[in-house]
């Protein structure tokens, strides 16, 4: 198996390279694009690898934290920024400032679309707002982790504004999506004070006047809001299932008539589909 060849080499390799953070990291990384791994699963070996990095991530930190060694802090967000392999989720773990300022940063450049992201080639995924999620555990981040996604629909729609397609001006669905899947990832005792926020953004994607991506997008927000104990208006749901006959066997419509069951405690209609 190549998960046990690339660990023992790797361990060997931190043994002759003790607290040599990049080097052990890049060192990982290398298997990316290596002999052993040219026909494995590409996802599978993504996986591993981040678990793997992981293990050092979480030593070196350990490390720091111990000792406050300001050169190995700036070794650990250095090699977790690297373009094409950054990691948010390390530089939250860090409680350091300007490591979480990195994130934030990342994360409202998400909020921009996958246009900006793409033109400005930043590189930047939702995982900055997963880290996010994270650094809401860590006390001194918490206040503005909170104000971040409180005000990060707003933020998405002023920038769409501003910043029209081609005179288009709504957000981008995925972008939303992901938002969403991001909230919805708090723990339920955290998660439930944004119950009206993910409601708002199923609104907004579910409108008619949106383009066929806010459409689609509409579906999978409608499921995540299942998640809530907050009773939401049904009638909405069934507004968006009567005035969208032409998609009626579309994915989104199904995903609205799925959550609407679910929201009315509907087994009957269900059973009866």
């Amino acid at each position: 198996m190549y998960q046990r060849q690339i660990t023992e080499e790797i361990e060997n390799f931190a043994q002759s390279n003790e607290k040599q953070i990049v080097a052990i990291i890049e060192k990982i990384r290398s298997y990316h694009n290596h002999e052993i791994t040219k026909k494995v699963d590409y996802e599978e070996l993504q996986k591993f690898l981040h678990i793997l990095e992981s293990k050092y991530f979480d030593q070196a930190i350990e490390l720091y934290k111990n000792t406050g060694n300001e050169a190995l802090k700036n070794e650990i967000i250095d090699v977790s920024d690297q373009t094409f392999y950054r990691r948010y989720d390390v530089m939250v773990q860090l409680e350091d400032d300007e490591a979480f300022d990195k994130v934030l940063a990342y994360a409202k450049d998400f909020l921009k679309g996958g246009d900006f992201v793409f033109f400005q080639k930043l590189y930047v995924n939702s995982q900055s707002l997963h880290a996010l999620v994270q650094a809401f555990d860590k006390p001194k981040f918490k206040n503005r982790v909170l104000e971040f996604f409180k005000d990060s629909f707003a933020y998405a729609q002023t920038y769409a504004n501003e910043n029209p397609k081609y005179g288009n001006s709504d957000v981008d669905g995925d972008t939303l999506l992901e938002l969403s899947q991001a909230i919805c990832s708090f723990q339920p005792k955290d998660r439930e004070q944004f119950a009206d926020l993910v409601f708002e953004i199923y609104t907004y994607c579910c409108d008619t006047e949106r383009n066929y991506e806010a459409n689609q997008a509409a579906g999978f927000i409608a499921l995540q809001l299942t998640l809530f104990e907050k009773t939401f208006p049904t009638h909405i749901f069934r507004n968006v299932l009567n005035d969208n006959p032409q998609f009626q066997d579309n994915a989104f419509i199904h995903q609205t008539l799925y959550t609407t069951w679910l929201l009315e405690k509907n087994s009957t209609e269900a059973l009866g589909y």
